[in-house]
């Protein structure tokens, strides 16, 4: 007899600042002002300095600051 198994819900897609930057076409240090400034929610992998980004939360972000309506 064979099990079903469930499919596997997709991972977040974690981007990396400059990643995030590139896809905003906006320069690093303007995303770092929105980022510490709380706007853009994002991470520190711990034990480093490196930072990461919901790609969803980003989305989210530009849709809002577009004034678009997120899907």
């Amino acid at each position: 007899m064979k099990t079903q198994t469930k499919p596997i819900e997709p991972a977040a897609i974690w981007l990396t600042v400059e990643e995030a930057a590139k896809s905003l076409r906006m320069s690093r240090s303007i995303l770092y002002r929105l980022i510490t400034s709380g706007e853009i929610p994002s991470f520190t992998i711990p034990g480093t300095r490196s930072r990461r980004i919901d790609a969803a939360e980003l989305k989210a972000w530009a849709d809002s600051a577009s004034g678009k309506q997120a899907a």
